[in-house]
């Protein structure tokens, strides 16, 4: 049964309020993943700093710094709870498995973008559309 041209807007129309607000947590990894992919193409510069003065710096772990960036990260935990108790995420994935991985799919793809294909065309957003795809489904109740 199709839609109707009036139910069809309404239910555009309803759909605002996820758009601006995402209601479940399958939703809101994905939106998170991207934001934070998205973050190289935005700010380059914030990359290199993210990369070479915090993450692969072991003096970042004992700074100031640390306990945002470990709060921040600490979002997608949050995101994964509720998943489980809704029953969207598996329970059996280990928070904390993810989030390195999440973390190291990030970082190597974001220094491949940087030196290895600097000046090649790279699709990038192809790039972080496959990889929330496929981290998201990792971890999603089928």
């Amino acid at each position: 049964m199709s839609l109707t041209l009036g139910q069809q807007f309404q239910k555009n129309l309803d759909s605002l309020d996820e758009l601006f607000e995402v209601q479940t947590p399958l939703r809101k990894l994905k939106r998170f993943l991207r934001y934070h992919f998205t973050i190289y193409l935005t700010q380059p510069v914030f990359v290199k700093i993210f990369l070479f003065d915090a993450i692969y710096n072991p003096h970042f772990y004992a700074s100031n710094a640390y306990p945002p960036f470990k709060h921040y990260l600490e979002t997608v935990t949050k995101i994964l709870e509720e998943g489980k108790r809704d029953g969207s995420i598996r329970p059996e994935i280990s928070n904390r498995v993810f989030r390195n991985l999440f973390m190291g799919i990030f970082c190597h793809m974001a220094i491949r973008w940087l030196f290895t294909e600097k000046g090649r065309q790279t699709d990038k957003i192809v790039e972080i559309d496959a990889a929330v795809s496929m981290l998201s489904r990792s971890v999603a109740r089928i």
